[in-house]
């Protein structure tokens, strides 16, 4: 019965191995598949756990994302966490609750640009993202997004080193992750990532970093309030030039 289920086993994964696409062109179509959608919103919910000097926690925060054409939103929670970046096309307002504080910067052009203003230096990671030490399809598992089903592709890759410069000195070494993609419609769900991160230069010592990130939300044809695209300050509010991490600051 044991080698029966091996057997069974071998079979499954070396059929997986036959049918999959190539790991690192399906990541890399991945990448772009959220970005060629007219319109969307997204839920997702992230955790974060960091150990090691100058800190150890553990962060979690879920993320509200609409995009309509020329316009985006995202609200992040719960405090002290709880922002909200707003573009309407023609400014995008930067607002961070827990310092009562906002910023208004002339509007990113498209999407990636939107999250390059957020994350700057997050393009420059990305295109060194795409130097996989090694990327394959493991299995195919069906996984939750709402009240959903959906199909994936299981991926598994690993990367030795990443360098970021902006907005502040770091690398990210020894990466292994794993990442659910749609087998439709070739959206990253979900995502497990091991890495260790380190701040401030090589003689800095390392922290040991796990992130888990899912969609936990998917509307590929959502109606959208009035107001959506419309940053109100909240009362007692005031506006500011610039905002430790934002652009321009």
């Amino acid at each position: 019965m044991r080698l029966l289920t091996v057997v069974l086993a071998v079979s499954s994964s070396l059929a997986v191995a036959a049918d999959a696409p190539d790991a690192q062109a399906l990541i890399a179509e991945s990448g772009k598949a959220l970005f060629q959608q007219q319109a969307y919103r997204m839920l997702m919910h992230n955790d974060v756990q960091m150990q090691g000097a100058p800190m150890s926690q553990t962060i979690s925060m879920d993320m509200k994302i609409s995009v309509a054409p020329g316009r985006f939103r995202m609200d992040m929670s719960p405090a002290p966490m709880t922002a909200t970046f707003v573009s309407d096309g023609q400014f995008t307002y930067f607002y961070l609750a827990a310092m009562k504080k906002y910023m208004k910067k002339p509007a990113a052009g498209s999407p990636e640009a939107f999250g390059e203003s957020l994350m700057p230096g997050m393009s420059s990671m990305m295109g060194q993202a795409k130097q996989f030490s090694t990327a394959k399809v493991v299995r195919e598992e069906t996984i939750a997004v709402g009240d959903l089903k959906r199909d994936c592709f299981v991926v598994e890759y690993t990367i030795d080193k990443l360098s970021i410069t902006k907005p502040m000195v770091m690398s990210v070494n020894n990466v292994k992750a794993t990442m659910w993609i749609d087998k439709e419609r070739k959206l990253t769900l979900k995502q497990a990532s091991d890495a260790e991160l380190q701040m401030g230069g090589p003689s800095a010592a390392p922290m040991k970093m796990h992130q888990e990130t899912a969609v936990t939300s998917l509307d590929l044809a959502p109606s959208f309030a009035s107001d959506e695209f419309i940053f109100t300050p909240p009362e007692g509010v005031e506006q500011v030039d610039s905002l430790p991490g934002m652009p321009g600051s």
